[in-house]
């Protein structure tokens, strides 16, 4: 069994819109909400063994203030394609090229996080599963245990049936 951790960036800034969206560095808020996920990470047994983020300014931004929450330095990985935004696919095509690694997390982009989540879990699987097909807020994380030996097995979706172990949002821990 494999833990995977996908983790939508930090609330990022729209204060300077001249900037262009790879250049967007994380709000106040963002600022905030990383490290405390990170402390709820760590205090919750989950720090990952390696991190793949996107190079995007609001995902390096958020990958250096939660490895500081977590007080941990895992081995980090940038991966040009996780700048992306779509279903999810490219997301996994890199999750696949892993070594076993695990816990796995992945610092990226919504819709890419959210349809990924949705994807390598069973549906219809609970209330955490509504919450996440109804929104995957900024700075929120989703738990995936997958019944697999290596992440090369991702290839073969159709049979990947993960459960969704943890799902958090920063708004979820203020409450």
């Amino acid at each position: 069994m494999l833990r995977l951790v996908l983790m939508r960036h930090a609330k990022s800034s729209w204060t300077d819109r001249k900037l262009d969206d790879f250049d967007r560095p994380l709000s106040k808020r963002g600022r905030e909400s990383a490290p405390m996920m990170g402390r709820e990470l760590a205090k919750r047994g989950l720090t990952p063994e390696h991190i793949l983020c996107s190079p995007a300014k609001r995902t390096r931004e958020t990958l250096k203030l939660l490895a500081d929450g977590m007080q941990a330095k895992p081995a980090v990985s940038f991966e040009n394609q996780l700048y992306s935004f779509g279903d999810g696919s490219t997301y996994l095509e890199i999750i696949a090229t892993q070594q076993s690694a695990s816990p796995l997390m992945v610092i990226g982009h919504n819709p890419s996080i959210q349809n990924l989540t949705l994807r390598l879990i069973t549906p219809n699987s609970g209330e955490l599963v509504e919450r996440i097909e109804r929104k995957f807020p900024t700075a929120a994380v989703a738990v995936i245990d997958l019944p697999i030996e290596s992440w090369g097995q991702l290839k073969r979706l159709n049979e990947v049936a993960g459960r969704i172990e943890t799902f958090l949002s920063p708004k979820m821990l203020q409450s």
